[in-house]
This record gives structure tokens, sequence and C-alpha cells, in this order.
């Protein structure tokens, strides 16, 4: 927990120290998401100018444009992906109301791999990026890895990311200059953060065999 909110705090000074492009980014995402099935191309735009903008003082613009070009026809994969996902549990959430142990139980799981399956895609960009080789699988997988091997961490960012969002969502306007950014911004510095306390700065796909030493964490 304590690394998490360590985290949070960075990712809030890099904010501070770098905030105009980033509103600027922000809103570009939010126009670009507007046919929802390009958000994750337009995410992955966003991770890759943080990714870079916390490495690098001069990165720009090509860095965004970039990525939503990298991940255009992948990006509208994921987003059929997870709208098939959300439907799926919104209809077996419908389907299990709550009214008996077993339909709890039922619920508490559904809702339960929702989280997981968005935390695997709030780390995946980064650790993408992050990548000597980058491969959607590869960064795939050793994003399931991370969540795995980082349970409280996972959940207590998290748990920050719904209050982030309960503001924004009293200061509605802050979705539209902010707070996607820091949501970018956040998802790197906690994938470098995993990445440096297991010794590597820029990790390459670990094999089976190291996989759970490259991203064991607390």
């Amino acid at each position: 927990m304590r690394a998490a909110l360590g985290v949070f705090r960075r990712a809030i000074r890099h904010l501070n120290g770098n905030g105009y492009i980033y509103v600027w980014a922000n809103l570009a995402f939010v126009l670009l998401s507007l046919p929802i099935i390009t958000m994750p191309a337009a995410w992955a735009g966003l991770s890759r100018l943080t990714y870079h903008a916390i490495r690098e003082p001069n990165a720009d613009w090509d860095e965004f444009i970039g990525g939503i070009k990298e991940w255009l026809v992948r990006g509208v994969v994921l987003a059929l992906v997870n709208a098939t996902i959300l439907m799926l549990n919104g209809f077996n959430l419908l389907l299990h109301p709550g009214s008996t142990l077993g339909d709890w139980a039922l619920r508490a799981f559904w809702i339960g791999f929702l989280v997981v399956w968005f935390s695997i895609q709030f780390y995946m960009y980064p650790l993408y990026y992050a990548m000597e080789t980058p491969t959607l699988r590869g960064a795939f997988r050793n994003a399931l890895i991370m969540v795995i091997f980082n349970p409280v961490y996972t959940l207590t960012l998290t748990a920050l990311l719904l209050i982030v969002w309960s503001f924004s969502t009293i200061l509605f306007a802050s979705w539209g200059l902010l707070t996607v950014s820091f949501m970018a911004i956040l998802a790197n510095v906690a994938v470098q953060d995993r990445i440096r306390k297991a010794g590597y700065d820029k990790p390459k796909t670990p094999t089976p065999e190291v996989a759970d030493e490259v991203f064991y964490g607390t």
C-alpha cells in the first residue's frame, strides 16, 4: 500500500511539472475517443507520450501520434473485446440479482473479473512501451503477471483511481482537461516503480522461469 501511495504522489508531481502538454493530450484523447471504438488507440497514444515524457524531457506530439497509428487496428479489436466482456458481465450481474448467497458469490466473481481485466489493460500499455521488443502478447502476459504478484498494490491504485474519478465527476471539466492524462501518468509511474523494484530499468519480455522474479512485489 505504501508503494502505491508513493507512486500516486510521484504521478501528481510529474503532472504538476508537465501540465501544459498533458492538458492538450487529454483534450485530444477525448476528441479521438468520441467514436468509442477508437478509444484504445487514443489511450495507447497517451500512454506512449507519457512513457517518453517521464523518461525524456523533450517528448513531443510525435509520440502521441505514433501510439495512435501503432494501435489503431489492434485498438479496434480490443474495443470490441471490451464491449463484449462488459455486455456479458452486465448480463451475468442482472441474471444473479443477489437474492441468495450463491448469487452474491457469482456477482463478486464477475466484479472481480472486471477489476482484474481492466487492471491488466491499465498496466499493459506502459509495459508494452517499456519492452525492448514490444509485442501485444508479451505485454498482456506481463501485465497479468504484475496483477497476480501485486494484488495489494493494484487494489490500492484502483481505490485511488476511484477517488480521482469521483472528484472528476464533481468537477466535470477535469475529465476533458487532466483526468485521463493523470491516469496514463499513474499507469506508467506504477509500472516503472515495479520494474525498478525488480532491478530492471527497461524490462524485456520475461521467460516463464523468471517472470515471477521480474514482477514480484508487495
